[in-house]
């Protein structure tokens, strides 16, 4: 609105200055250009709520379907306060779109404004109008940058291996609270009974628990290796299993053993490592019998020196907001203290992700009802959350992020149109305003693409202005976000070329369709008709 009204301001300095010298006073003038403000604002401010209602409906929809969505007492909606700030905003707008022209035309001399008709669209308001495109266009660059580079974040995260079939397996989270499991030893004695009886359901072939929250998030700590200097050390994830686990998940045994019943801290400290740890730090063979440890964060806290029984190979273990390269992890036995220091270690027995393969290629959603009967049967008062796939388990953690990214997409689509709007207004208006100019032009001989080419010229550095403005903005910003935020983007760098090409070459199209009709429309003046309009 704020361009449109400066691209006119000088055909209304020129109305003004007419009404001005038949006796109008400069507030009613002003008054009638917010009026006329007022009306356009409301006409777009009323379509803007009918479809902000329509879509934060959508949005609280597509909410409650994500695994880990809001309570429901939690609701998207449009209520009086909302609507109150967006007609506030609308009247601001408004505002500040209207008063500076409106005090532009009625301060001007009506001598000077009526002696200067016919000049064109130039001056101080063509220059306002102008930049205020160009900021536009670095606006909606930099907003679809950012957009888009989120966008293909999440693609990759989508289509992440992790090793294992993350669609035939049924995980869910049950905690094991202080009142009824006041010692570990009781939390041990629930969940080997749980065990076993899950593994006795005819209708599950594979049955395991982990310490891994929801099947995505864990721990990682820096280790020591045994005949290593104690100043060297690296970092891995740690996961807490019961034996059975790997069979459950699919993943095979490349050396040694799985887990037994006896493997405790109290007897030999054992651990079972990934190929990539057995790559990393003993060369890929001869694992078995070497030693590591956890370090413990809290100093107080020694772990024990782990012998490793047995390799198995690669999952990812870490989850879809990890991009790292390095997969290396250990596995200790489920009863083990969880490395760690505080609340992490107290509530290790505490809680358990139950992981379960249906037999006979069933649905693994068929096996909620038998694992919620038989935690009944144990225990009628403890619940069972969390309930899912792995994939819907991960897809729950990117669903709310993806959601984000596709309303941020789709108002970086809006500001396109708007900056294709006012571009082609602005346009439009110039081409109007120097119809003369162009009418002698063709008199005198002129070509048409002498007239064409000027008007796309102009409209074309004020794309280039600002989306080079964008471009700058967009790689201060990704500068600043990878400083400041860390790792905001998955496997996509935050200069990602591709992502820069596209929206500059969408920017650029989009203006050239913008401001193609009005420049074409320049050079079908006709002469005659242009020298008699003014």
């Amino acid at each position: 609105m704020r361009s449109s009204k400066a691209a006119r301001a000088p055909a209304l300095a020129r109305e003004f200055a007419l009404r001005t010298s038949l006796g109008a006073t400069r507030g009613r003038l002003v008054r009638q250009l917010l009026t006329e403000s007022l009306l356009l604002a409301a006409g777009g401010a009323i379509p803007g709520i009918l479809l902000a209602q329509w879509a934060v409906a959508w949005i609280d929809t597509s909410i409650r379907q994500f695994s880990n969505s809001m309570p429901d007492w939690m609701r998207f909606s449009i209520n009086a306060p909302v609507l109150a700030g967006v007609v506030a905003a609308a009247l601001v707008a408004t505002l500040l779109a209207g008063v500076l022209p409106a005090m532009l035309a009625a301060r001007a001399q009506p001598a000077s404004v009526l002696g200067a008709s016919g000049r064109g669209f130039s001056g101080r308001n063509g220059w306002i109008s102008r930049s205020l495109i160009a900021g536009q266009v670095a606006l909606t660059c930099l907003l679809l940058i950012g957009s888009l580079l989120q966008l293909r974040s999440i693609l990759r995260q989508q289509n992440l291996d992790y090793g294992y079939e993350t669609d035939g397996l049924l995980s869910a989270r049950i905690g094991l609270m202080a009142g009824p499991y006041p010692t570990d030893e009781a939390r041990i004695a629930f969940h080997e009974r749980l065990l076993r009886e899950l593994r006795a359901t005819p209708s599950i072939d594979r049955a395991a628990f982990s310490d891994r929250y929801r099947m995505t998030l864990l721990d990682e700590l820096p280790i020591e290796i045994g005949g290593t200097s104690g100043t060297t050390r690296s970092t891995a994830l740690g996961e807490r299993i019961t034996d059975g686990y790997f069979d459950t998940l699919g993943q095979r045994l490349i050396e040694g053993r799985d887990f037994t019943t006896n493997d405790a801290d109290t007897n030999q400290p054992v651990a079972i490592i990934n190929a990539s740890f057995a790559r990393k730090h003993f060369g890929g063979t001869g694992a078995v019998g070497r030693r590591f440890r956890p370090i413990n964060p809290n100093p107080a806290i020694e772990e024990p020196w782990r012998t490793v029984v047995g390799v198995v190979s690669d999952v990812r273990m870490s989850g879809p907001f990890d991009p790292r390269s390095d997969n290396s992890g250990y596995y200790v036995p489920f009863t083990v203290a969880a490395p760690g220091n505080g609340q992490l270690r107290r509530d290790g027995m505490k809680f358990a992700t139950v992981i379960l393969r249906p037999r006979g290629g069933a649905r693994p959603e068929s096996l909620l009802p038998v694992l919620q009967k038989v935690v009944a049967a144990i225990d009628p008062d403890l619940p069972v959350y969390y309930v899912g796939t792995p994939r819907s388990q991960l897809d729950g953690f990117l669903g709310q992020l993806r959601l984000t990214t596709i309303i941020s997409l789709a108002v970086g689509l809006l500001a396109v149109c708007l900056a294709a709007a006012g571009l082609y207004g602005v346009t439009a208006y110039s081409v109007s305003r120097r119809q003369r100019e162009f009418g002698i032009r063709l008199a005198l001989g002129a070509q048409h693409r002498q007239v064409f080419i000027p008007v796309l010229t102009q409209a074309a550095w004020q794309t280039g202005i600002g989306l080079a403005s964008g471009l700058i903005l967009a790689v201060i910003g990704a500068q600043l976000a990878a400083t400041f935020l860390g790792n905001v983007l998955f496997g996509v760098s935050p200069f990602d070329p591709l992502t820069y090409v596209t929206v500059s070459l969408l920017l650029i199209v989009v203006s050239l369709v913008a401001t193609i009709l009005p420049a074409r429309r320049a050079t079908r003046v006709d002469p005659m008709i242009a020298l008699r309009s003014e």
